[in-house]
Parts: C-alpha cells; structure tokens; sequence
C-alpha cells in the first residue's frame, strides 16, 4: 500500500473506498483507495481525490463539447 500526495497515476473516473487497518488509524488525514482501472491500493487525503474526480469531470465535459454536432444528434 502506498501513501500518495496526487493519488493513483492513472487518473481513474472512480475509486473504491477501502476499510483502513488498525495502523491506518496513525494517519488520520489518509483514507485508503482502491482503483478499479489499475488495482493499486493506496491512501491518499480527501481533498486529492475529490480533485482528482473533478478534474476527470472537467476533462469529460470538455470531450463532449468537443464533439461534432452530428455526433450529438444521435
């Protein structure tokens, strides 16, 4: 398990919240993760993956509206 400032490397949409061990429990500001695109475990701080999960968001919404509009009509 590892403990990451900018969370997974892979920038997943999602992350899957783990129960933390009793060690964890020392790092009160540390949540544990799991990503479902890569399968590492890590922990990471709050505020980090809700910037990661906004940011995927944005990239997101910047895709569509970057699609053609025929695409759209569909």
């Amino acid at each position: 398990m590892k403990i990451l400032k900018a969370g997974c490397a892979c920038r997943p949409p999602s992350l899957e919240r783990l129960e933390r061990s009793p060690w964890m429990r020392l790092l009160p500001g540390l949540r544990a993760y799991h990503c479902t695109h890569c399968g590492e475990s890590f922990l990471a701080s709050k505020r980090e993956v809700t910037e990661i999960m906004v940011a995927h968001r944005q990239r997101a919404f910047t895709h569509r509206l970057e699609t053609p509009d025929a695409a759209r009509a569909e």
